[in-house]
């Protein structure tokens, strides 16, 4: 895995539109970290793939694909 990845990667594996998740990185309240390299947005994979397998009551909640 990348240390980082597009902005648009993470907000499908949250399942953030486009929109919700560039105004959250905007405002610096992405739920995980957010690297700002010019235009560019990056997030921290160590950070995603923590949130994505925690059991936080406000972590996503991932579905199967065909459920």
């Amino acid at each position: 895995m990348p240390v980082t990845v597009h902005l648009e990667t993470a907000n499908r594996a949250l399942s953030l539109s486009r929109t919700t998740g560039y105004d959250l990185a905007k405002r610096g309240r992405y739920p995980c970290t957010v690297l700002r390299l010019g235009n560019a947005y990056r997030v921290v994979t160590a950070d995603l793939l923590k949130l994505l397998t925690s059991t936080h009551p406000r972590a996503p909640v991932l579905k199967s694909p065909g459920s």
